[in-house]
């Protein structure tokens, strides 16, 4: 190569270099642009399984992760039904405890003179292990205890089937909350076939829904409102439900355990 050509090289180096448009010999260099990158969003909200931003688009998977956060999470869960009529007002409380290690109690109590008898005044479900331990006193003043089987302890336990039930049928109206939560409030009158458990009351009429739900499916806080009819005429009922992740949650093994296969009896399961 001689000196001229090296020159010339190296000229036009540095200018594809630098950008400049001209080129010794009065030519001139085509212009590259360069593409100024687009910020693409990667916020993009997030719902919980089984919700979409039009509401819930699959209920059985809804219940799966609600239930699956059930399991895995230490907790007080507290349900609280309410049932008014023109006789009265029945009050039913629920609590239910879980620790880490997967031990659980449930306590059950009925108060109050309203349109809607009870056949059981109080009672409390223990599971440890592979057994369920169960003890009612019931209105006629008798005392029931069983030992039940844990394979099927979601029955014998809340929180679970009733949301099930709830979300698998009406629309919902999504409202994004906070820490990922996502707020849930039916549009309309919710198709629930049948009513609350402990409420011997007709079909349930003019259903209203509303529940707040954790990204992982965990319904934290769960509101439910109908009519149905009596006997004694028309009754409103109204429940509360609230769910507390705590690693703290401590239970004491009953006293009356060691007497539970005493005075067997059917089972009194819980539907709900």
């Amino acid at each position: 190569m001689t000196p001229d050509a090296g020159r010339w090289a190296l000229v036009v180096v540095l200018v594809a270099a630098s950008g400049c448009s001209a080129l010794p010999g009065g030519g001139t260099a085509v212009e590259t642009e360069t593409a100024t990158p687009v910020a693409v969003p990667t916020d993009r909200p997030s719902y919980p399984p089984g919700v979409g931003a039009a509401g819930v688009d699959g209920p059985q998977r809804l219940a799966a992760a609600n239930g699956r956060a059930l399991d895995a999470t230490a907790h007080r869960l507290e349900r609280t039904v309410e049932v008014r009529g023109p006789d009265g007002t029945l009050r039913i409380e629920r609590v239910q405890r879980r620790t880490a290690d997967g031990v659980v109690i449930a306590t059950l109590s009925i108060r109050g003179d309203g349109p809607v008898g009870a056949a059981v005044e109080n009672r409390t479900r223990y599971r440890e292990s592979d057994i369920v331990h169960s003890r009612a006193e019931l209105a006629d003043g008798r005392t029931v205890t069983n030992r039940l089987p844990a394979s099927s302890s979601a029955t014998y336990f809340f929180g679970r089937a009733l949301p099930r039930r709830l979300f698998a049928t009406g629309d919902y109206e999504v409202t994004r909350g906070t820490d990922g939560q996502v707020l849930l409030d039916s549009t309309g009158a919710v198709d629930l076939d049948r009513g609350l458990s402990g409420v011997r009351a007709g079909s349930p009429r003019n259903v209203s829904v509303g529940a707040t739900v954790t990204e992982a499916g965990l319904v934290r806080e769960l509101a439910v409102a109908y009519d149905a009819r009596t006997g004694a005429g028309s009754v409103r009922v109204r429940l509360t439900q609230s769910v507390t992740p705590r690693n703290d949650v401590a239970v004491e093994r009953p006293a009356w355990i060691p007497d539970a296969d005493e005075g067997q009896s059917r089972p009194l399961n819980a539907t709900v």
